[in-house]
């Protein structure tokens, strides 16, 4: 079963990062709070193998303190979408959709 999530990413020139997550079922959750993460860090572009890494600097969860995570990344042909993905050799085990915020837009 494919979960959904909602949240939103958000990325500086400079290198700051955050991001937030949370499942769209956690109040059917036991603890509701393990449907929602947040953390943030820097980030840090390799063009060439199309990696983005994620170093958490602080998060919801203490384990990702510290940790850098790779992401394979591609962009959508009009350049509105950004789709991460983690892998496992070639096969992708992970994809979140991430659409560009157009202002007036909640």
């Amino acid at each position: 079963k494919q979960r959904s999530s909602v949240g939103q990413i958000s990325c500086d020139a400079a290198g700051p990062m955050s991001a937030q997550l949370q499942r769209s079922d956690r109040e059917t959750l036991s603890n509701p709070a393990q449907g929602y993460i947040a953390y943030f860090g820097r980030y840090e572009i390799d063009a060439a193998q199309k990696i983005v890494s994620h170093i958490v600097e602080g998060s919801t969860s203490a384990t990702m303190i510290g940790r850098a995570m790779p992401r394979h990344f591609e962009f959508s042909p009009d350049g509105e979408t950004l789709f991460l993905m983690t892998k496992t050799g070639d096969r992708v085990t992970g994809r979140l959709r991430w659409d560009r915020h157009k202002e007036g837009q909640p």
